[in-house]
């Protein structure tokens, strides 16, 4: 699954420079593509994301995306009684928020996700570098998954 998602990763990044160089004024990045790991010491979570953005304010400082993602959760083995690593796949559905000027944003995702047999509320608070032109993101975040980072590219 980790090879999987740096593929993913490098390939996405290399096709954000070349659509980022072909475009020499972009508005603003209609979807976001990246990959995140999160953790709080007795889990950690791994997904890979896709946001579309939904609207946009006047002034471009204020953009709503709808966010899918899927990947999975793990449990520590002293939890689990097999004593093996339990991995539960998960989706997720949010609304992003996204404000900030220039390469530098404030992000706030809400939404649900959906374990094994539950679906659960999900907040995540962070910050985001995302070029205005498209390219490279990067994402710090705090929430219902843990403490992680997402790298990627938007287009």
């Amino acid at each position: 699954m980790q090879k999987i998602i740096k593929s993913i990763i490098v390939f996405l990044f290399l096709f954000s420079e070349a659509k980022a160089r072909s475009h020499s004024s972009y508005d603003h990045n209609k979807v976001v593509l990246y990959a995140d790991i999160a953790t709080f010491c007795i889990w950690s979570s791994t997904l890979v994301n896709v946001e579309v953005l939904l609207a946009s304010s006047h002034s471009d400082n204020l953009r709503l995306y709808a966010k899918a993602a899927t990947g999975s959760v793990s449990f520590l083995p002293f939890l689990s009684s097999n004593q093996s690593v339990d991995e539960i796949k998960t989706k997720v559905g949010a609304l992003t928020l996204l404000t900030g000027q220039g390469n530098h944003h404030f992000d706030a995702s809400g939404g649900v996700f959906k374990g094994r047999t539950s679906i659960l509320p999900f907040l995540d608070l962070g910050y985001r570098y995302q070029r205005p032109e498209g390219g490279f993101v990067f994402r710090g975040k705090a929430g219902a998954l843990g403490i992680g980072i997402g790298i990627g590219c938007s287009f």
